[in-house]
């Protein structure tokens, strides 16, 4: 998986764009949700920040799995906004799965992102997950961040 900090400081910067670029009136809570957001995925790695403390759905679901792929997007959303009854959580936490989706897209290990429905794999990225690379890509995100965060 990748580093579950390089995905936080991925959807920090997709937080901090959106909050610059719309109207959000709570931006704290929307940053931090779209930080939760980006976790969402890897629950089916019983390593991973939430998966740890929901084993099952690693026992159930292969990791990268439809997790993973474009059909748990508009899943998820629905959840979403079944369970928290508004879209002023519900965007945010889209906003962190996306830029998961896009973070583990970059990597080498790729996605399979037709999961039911196909095994075919995008292997489009650059850099392995774990690798010097990804420390690198990590330390710009977080300059990247940090600048944002300072001229909001």
């Amino acid at each position: 998986i990748m580093l579950m900090k390089t995905h936080v400081a991925f959807a920090a910067l997709f937080a901090l764009i959106a909050i610059e670029y719309t109207s959000i009136s709570n931006q704290i809570l929307f940053f931090l949700l779209v930080l939760f957001g980006a976790l969402l995925p890897d629950v089916d790695h019983p390593k991973s920040t939430l998966g740890k403390y929901v084993k099952i759905i690693g026992k159930l679901f292969k990791h990268r799995g439809i997790f993973h792929s474009l059909f748990a997007l508009p899943l998820v959303a629905l959840l979403l906004y079944w369970l928290l009854d508004t879209t002023l959580f519900t965007y945010p936490l889209l906003l962190g799965y996306v830029s998961h989706l896009l973070g583990d897209m970059l990597s080498k290990e790729g996605i399979k992102p037709f999961t039911p429905l196909s095994n075919w794999t995008w292997k489009g990225g650059w850099f392995r997950v774990g690798s010097p690379t990804e420390f690198i890509i990590l330390g710009l995100l977080i300059a990247l961040d940090g600048y944002l965060l300072l001229h909001l």
